[in-house]
C-alpha cells in the first residue's frame, strides 16, 4: 500500500457501527479509525466491501469496480467533492476500501417515473436559505471528477451524492475514467481487451467496448435509424432518451443518443454541464426552493446557458464558478 495511506489492515477500522447499503454485490458500512493517532477523535469513515471479488485481476467485473474508484479516489485527492481515500486492503474474497464520511445522500430514487427522486430534508433547506451555495457546491463536484479528472458519472442518480453539515457536496460512488491523463493512465491495464474494441474516428468501425464503464464517452458505430444503441453507453437514469424519463426536462445532453453517419457522437464532462441544470434534482430543485428570488434568477441565467445544445458553446464548471464569484 501506498505510504500514506493510514489504513492498511482490518485492525486499522473499529468494528462496524451501521450498515449503510447491502446488495449482491457490495457491502458499505459506516465506522471509525482505529488507529492509536485517530482513537480519541474517533474519525468517522465510510467501508466499502465487494462481494466475491477473489483475488485483484484485471478484466475482472469486481476488480474494475474497485479500480476505478480508488483511482477516482487517489488521483484526485485533495479535490473538492472528492471523498478521502484512507486506504484499504484485499482478502482472498474482498476488495475493501475505506473513505471519509461525507454526510448523509442528497436523496433516493432514479429520477423517473417509476422510481421518482425524494430529496431528503437537509437538502431542501439548505437549497431555500443557500441556493447559491448550493449551486457552488455543485459546481466544485463536478469540476473536480468531471472537469479536471475526466471521469463520467454513468450511473446517474442523488444517492451517489452525500451533503456534510458545512454544506460540501461528495461523489461517494466511483464513476468512469473516460478522457484525459486518468483515463489514458486506466486504459494501459486493458490494453489486451477493450482498448483494441475502441472505435477510432475515420477508422473502420470493429466490435463495441467489452468495458463500457472504462470509456462511456467512445464513438461506438451505430445503425443511423437507432440512435438508442447510443445512448446504451449509460445507464437509463443519465441518458434518458426513451419514455421512462419523468419529465422531458430530465433528458440527458443530446450527445448521449446522437448517432450520425453510422457512429455515436462522443461526449465527455461537458454532459453534466447539462445534467446539473436538467434534472429535476439538482439546479432546477434549488431554483424552485430559492427562498431569495434574486437569487433564483441568477441560477435561471446560468441554466440557459447550461442547456445549450452544442457541448461547445455551454460554460464550463470553472467559468460558472467564476460566473457566481
Amino acid at each position: 500500500p501506498p505510504a500514506h495511506w493510514a489504513v492498511r489492515k482490518p485492525s486499522d477500522v473499529a468494528a462496524k457501527a451501521k450498515v449503510l447499503v447491502e446488495s449482491k454485490q457490495k457491502e458499505v458500512n459506516s465506522s471509525w479509525l482505529s488507529r492509536e493517532s485517530y482513537r480519541d477523535e474517533k474519525t468517522p469513515v465510510v467501508v466499502k466491501a465487494l462481494h466475491k471479488a477473489g483475488r485483484f485481476q484485471f478484466g475482472h467485473r469486481e476488480s474494475d469496480i474497485a479500480y476505478f474508484e480508488l483511482l477516482y479516489l487517489e488521483l484526485l485527492r485533495g479535490e473538492p467533492g472528492i471523498p478521502v481515500l484512507y486506504g484499504g486492503w484485499a482478502t482472498k474474497s474482498h476488495i475493501v476500501w475505506v473513505t471519509s464520511d461525507g454526510g448523509a445522500s442528497v436523496g433516493k430514487g432514479l429520477g423517473r417515473s417509476s422510481d421518482p427522486a425524494k430529496l431528503s430534508k437537509a437538502y431542501d433547506h439548505r437549497a431555500r436559505k443557500h441556493p447559491i451555495e448550493v449551486a457552488r457546491a455543485w459546481f466544485r463536484c463536478f469540476r473536480s471528477f468531471g472537469e479536471r479528472g475526466g471521469f463520467v458519472l454513468t450511473d446517474f442518480k442523488p444517492e451517489q451524492f452525500t451533503l456534510d453539515a458545512l454544506g460540501d457536496i461528495y461523489l461517494v460512488d466511483g464513476p468512469a475514467p473516460n478522457d484525459g491523463a486518468i483515463a489514458t493512465f486506466a486504459r494501459k491495464h486493458f490494453t489486451a481487451g477493450v482498448a483494441s474494441d475502441i472505435i477510432i474516428p475515420g477508422a473502420e468501425p470493429k466490435t463495441l467496448p467489452r468495458h463500457i464503464d472504462l470509456e462511456p464517452g467512445a464513438p461506438w458505430p451505430c445503425p443511423a435509424d437507432e440512435p438508442i444503441v447510443c445512448a446504451k453507453r449509460t445507464y437509463k437514469q443519465h441518458h434518458c432518451a426513451d419514455s421512462h424519463c419523468e419529465t422531458k426536462r430530465a433528458r440527458g445532453a443530446p450527445e448521449l443518443a446522437a448517432c450520425r453517419g453510422g457512429t455515436c457522437d462522443a461526449f465527455d464532462w461537458r454532459a453534466h454541464v447539462y445534467d446539473v441544470a436538467s434534472r429535476d434534482w439538482l439546479l432546477p430543485r434549488v431554483i424552485s426552493l430559492a427562498f431569495d428570488r434574486s437569487d433564483a434568477t441568477r441560477l435561471e441565467a446560468l441554466s440557459a446557458r447550461m442547456l445549450a445544445h452544442d457541448p461547445d458553446a455551454r460554460p464550463s464548471f470553472d467559468e460558472l464558478l467564476s460566473m457566481l464569484d
